[in-house]
């Protein structure tokens, strides 16, 4: 599909999906000390990498079992806050987006990149 029918229809294409992690990794802010060990990081960045691939159920799996070493891990928020949204799982990208208040940057970009899908987190 093409990205002006990927856009039609509501759907993000990979590359600005890719474009859009990349943004919001670079987004540096204040956070809390790590809480979990790395493991966490290691599978938020697993699951980055099956988002922008566009393998988002993979994606969600993996950021999932991130939160539950680190419930408050910035990167594995945001990459389950886009995989459900990617997904249509309205309920569980609302769910993570309401824990990605505590990173501004995060949520606001994450916001967008779900309405575009047709998922207001409001």
């Amino acid at each position: 599909m093409s990205p002006a029918a990927h856009a039609r229809h509501g759907v993000i294409p990979a590359a600005l999906a890719a474009f859009i992690f990349t943004l919001t990794l670079g987004m540096r802010r204040a956070e809390p000390a790590p809480t979990g060990p790395k493991e966490a990081d290691d599978l938020a960045g697993e699951a980055e990498s099956f988002a922008k691939r566009g393998m988002y159920a993979q994606s969600l799996k993996r950021c999932e079992k991130a939160l539950t070493i680190n419930d408050a891990h910035a990167r594995a928020l945001t990459a389950c806050t886009l995989a459900a949204c990617n997904l249509k799982l309205a309920k569980r990208a609302k769910a993570y987006h309401e824990r990605l208040k505590a990173y501004p940057e995060r949520h606001a970009v994450t916001r967008q990149v779900c309405l575009r899908n047709g998922i207001d987190l409001n």
